[in-house]
């Protein structure tokens, strides 16, 4: 079953629905005016999204049963990209990046999202440990 409609907000949405009428996938945009797509499980929860971010850039993320993104990767301002893994409270614990310059990283975070360990390559191309 499918349906266009409006979302809550009142703007514009394509619905696919399945036959319990659970929402399986959304195409509309989001509060931030930008286009977004999540695809929903059997109960309606999203459980991936598609979309632009409120600066303009593409990210995927994968969720959790409650609908919070656990999985993300995304595409930075700046010209960088990184892939985030996030914790049930939603901080990214894991984030490993690269940044507009070329250069890689990753950083640890404990559970309450503060850095812990961060590898890095500095700007003369040397590796970088450190420690919080």
């Amino acid at each position: 079953m499918k349906s266009i409609t409006t979302d809550e907000t009142g703007r514009p949405a394509i619905v696919l629905r399945d036959a319990e009428g659970n929402p399986r996938i959304y195409l509309g945009v989001n509060q931030d005016g930008e286009p977004s797509i999540n695809i929903g499980d059997s109960s309606g929860r999203s459980v991936l999204d598609i979309g632009v971010t409120e600066r303009g850039q593409p990210i995927i993320a994968l969720n959790d049963s409650e609908g919070h993104p656990r999985l993300s990767v995304e595409l930075t301002s700046e010209g960088g990209s990184l892939i985030a893994f996030d914790a049930p409270n939603q901080e990214s614990l894991i984030v490993l990046g690269v940044t507009d310059e070329g250069r890689s990283h990753i950083v640890f975070r404990d559970r309450d999202g503060k850095a812990r360990l961060h590898i890095g390559e500095s700007p003369d191309g040397q590796y970088v440990v450190r420690t919080y």
